[in-house]
């Protein structure tokens, strides 16, 4: 993937979708125009009129694919599918409520005339929240002919987060909450649409959490038949934690035991959030994917993104989440294909538009789309939020990973997990990753993680078994200043390492530092490629430089932002005598 094409304009909000080609231009009230595109993106400020336009969608044979929020004025977008069934036509029911009772009421009353939950149309509306709380949205679908009758039962379970001193952080009572994941199974129900939402805040001491559960009866079931017929093993798994390595080992040992992310949620906690995933177990454990938990703090997160869909990963669908930016990759087992990754960003949704058409025009598909908003200032005490349209795009291709030890795609290997303050000194970070690599274990990915507000950050470094003897050898780099950090990697790349793609990250503190890291087969002490680290504060401008270095046969390897957009490219070493 070439990043020059990418457009990064900060840290984003995510919801997965599938989209293979372009989508209509927004939508407002009366407008008949673009029914004969395949997507449609409907935008409102106003429940009542998204209604209103769902039921005029529905009538042309649109299906909904996904919502989400944006903006301060409180604006709802939904997306929706252009069906291949002319004579299929879905009908749409769009419910509001403040509370949990009047949402259940009104979920029961629409159940008995046919209508289904869709995991896509559960949010909330923060904007439009009052003291009563925020209003939850939930859309529900209804097919033509539909006669079987679906029992819902919507519940509202409340989890207590306490300050532990000691340890500086949250800590959350998860029973009640367990209980429920293991009931719900016994009486018959199957869990169809979870959200997580911000209860009551009392600064230091305690945090309460609902955790709205939409359970769906399934179908002839009585009693104690919802139960998985092996055995003892439960069919919900709840992981729950800060996010960072504790949560990829959960993961990975989540996996091993036959299990496969259903839903996940960002609980907002002032220090730092946390995730609460929902793992169900799979009708066929044999072979359970593989997932990869990525983020970035501070930068970088592209990086990753691209490594990711290199080794055949895609987003989870509900596996994003924001604030800091944190998405579950998911690799099936088996082959998978590469897949080449671009990403967009913009404040205006006719150019988030433009941009779609013309990169699905390319072959790509959107597999992300949703609004982020990110503060940008205060005043008054409030938060001032500025909100963007951002989108992930992929396409199978034929990309190789380029360095290191990422060459190749295996699933059924080891993983080794190593979480490292970012504020701890290069040699204990570099230290501890080549403990792991004389164990034969190789780099996959290397995400930092926000840990509240104690001014550090987790690097979280996902590792393989590669062998039993060492493969791998690492050496960390870091400097506030971009000349110092050039003259490092220059050093360490006559010695023969070479510089990661996931390879970046920033070092946090009182003064944040680049933080590289690069990797080299043990032994190896020939160079084999060599640096350019660029800097400016103008993205456009940073473009241009990066095509005059290509002229030069640099290649674009990486990009972060610090205190301005960087980019680091590379070119093997030339031949002098040529």
């Amino acid at each position: 993937m070439n990043c020059k094409h990418c457009v990064l304009v900060g840290m984003f909000l995510l919801i997965a979708i599938a989209m293979p080609h372009a989508i209509a231009a927004p939508r407002t009230a009366g407008s008949q125009e673009q029914f004969d595109q395949r997507y449609l993106l409907l935008a409102t400020s106003r429940t009542s009129t998204m209604q209103a336009e769902l039921d005029e969608a529905a009538a042309a044979n649109y299906r909904l694919l996904s919502t989400w929020w944006a903006g301060s004025e409180g604006e709802m977008f939904a997306l929706l599918e252009k069906g291949d069934d002319p004579e299929l036509q879905r009908e749409y029911r769009l419910l509001a409520a403040l509370n949990e009772a009047t949402l259940d009421r009104e979920l029961r009353e629409a159940a008995a005339q046919g209508f289904r939950v869709t995991p896509a149309g559960l949010l909330r509306n923060t904007t439009l929240a009052d003291e009563s709380g925020e209003e939850i949205v939930l859309i529900l679908e209804r097919t033509p002919g539909e006669t079987e009758r679906h029992e819902y039962s919507l519940i509202d379970v409340t989890t207590s987060y306490f300050w532990d001193k000691e340890a500086e952080v949250f800590v959350g009572q998860l029973a009640p909450l367990q209980a429920e994941l293991a009931r719900l199974p016994e009486e018959g129900y199957r869990i169809v649409a979870h959200l997580g939402r911000t209860g009551s805040i009392e600064r230091r001491k305690t945090c309460a959490i609902h955790n709205i559960l939409i359970a769906e009866k399934l179908p002839d079931s009585g009693q104690g038949s919802g139960q998985n017929a092996m055995g003892r093993q439960e069919r919900y798994l709840l992981i729950e934690g800060r996010p960072g390595a504790d949560v990829q080992r959960d993961l990975n040992e989540a996996t091993a035991a036959g299990y496969r992310l259903r839903f996940g949620s960002m609980i907002d906690l002032p220090d730092p959030d946390h995730l609460t995933l929902i793992m169900e177990l799979a009708s066929d454990t044999s072979n359970p994917p593989r997932y990869l938990l990525i983020g970035s703090a501070q930068c970088c997160l592209a990086n990753q993104l691209e490594l990711a869909g290199e080794r055949g990963y895609l987003a989870h669908p509900r596996g994003i989440f924001r604030e800091p930016l944190i998405a579950i990759m998911e690799r099936g087992a088996g082959d998978q294909p590469a897949l080449d990754y671009e990403w967009i960003e913009t404040d205006r949704s006719g150019t988030f538009q433009e941009e779609l058409t013309e990169r699905s025009a390319a072959g790509y598909e959107l597999v992300v789309a949703i609004a982020h908003q990110q503060p940008v200032g205060s005043q008054g005490g409030w938060s001032l939020n500025s909100s963007t349209q951002v989108g992930w795009l992929a396409k199978v291709g034929d990309a190789s990973p380029s360095t290191g030890s990422m060459s190749g795609v295996r699933t059924d290997v080891e993983w080794k997990t190593l979480g490292m303050p970012t504020r701890s000194k290069d040699e204990e970070i570099q230290e501890q990753l080549n403990e792991a690599a004389r164990d034969g274990y190789c780099l996959v990915n290397l995400a930092s993680f926000h840990d509240g507000e104690r001014y550090e950050d987790e690097l979280s470094a996902t590792m393989e078994k590669r062998g039993n003897s060492p493969e791998c050898e690492y050496i960390v780099l870091s400097a506030t200043r971009g000349s110092t950090m050039q003259k490092e990697i220059d050093a360490a790349a006559g010695e023969g390492f070479r510089l990661l793609k996931v390879g970046l990250f920033a070092k946090s503190g009182l003064m944040i530092e680049r933080g590289v890291l690069m990797e080299r087969t043990p032994g190896t002490t020939t160079p084999t490629h060599e640096y350019l680290m660029l800097t400016t504060g103008r993205e456009s401008t940073l473009l241009k430089e990066i095509e005059e270095a290509a002229l030069d046969g640099y290649e674009l390897l990486a990009r972060g932002f610090y205190s301005g957009h960087t980019a680091y490219l590379e070119r093997p070493v030339r031949d002098l005598d040529q």
